[in-house]
């Protein structure tokens, strides 16, 4: 069984498509993602700073798409296990065939411009996960 494990927000860096993007199907890839989002992640993937690429925005769908292009290039789409981590999971979504090409990378646009938003707030906001347990309990001591 082939297990795959899609990475999150911060294994992106500079540069780091140049030489996927010597191959024709993964440029391909990446350019039609590229264009249903309006955002060039071959620019961003491989002469933006790291400060650019940092950007939630820019970040997020930028190793969505990454992600997507290299199961595509590796053909492991529907394989027996994939798992993501943190915005990896709309990668793992489009490799466990969940998710279409053009839904997954719509999806990880609109996620990175919420959350950049949502961290540029004046207002003072906070997340959590919370495993198990009686949800009035919790609610009593949100």
């Amino acid at each position: 069984m082939i297990a795959i494990a899609c990475p999150g927000q911060g294994s992106q860096k500079p540069g780091f498509m140049s030489s996927w993007l010597e191959l024709p199907s993964y440029r391909k890839d990446i350019e039609m993602m590229s264009d249903v989002i309006g955002l060039d992640l071959i620019r961003h993937g491989t002469i933006s700073d790291e400060d650019i690429i940092r950007n939630t925005e820019i970040a997020q769908p930028l190793i969505v798409a990454a992600s997507i292009a290299s199961a595509n290039l590796l053909d492991i789409k529907g394989a027996g296990a994939v798992v993501g981590h943190s915005v990896g999971e709309v990668a793992a979504g489009y490799v466990a065939g969940i998710l279409n090409m053009e839904q997954a990378i719509q999806l990880v646009n609109l996620r990175g411009q919420a959350m950049s938003r949502a961290a540029k707030s004046s207002q003072e906001t906070s997340m959590a996960a919370i495993l198990g347990g009686e949800q009035d309990e919790i609610v009593q001591h949100l």
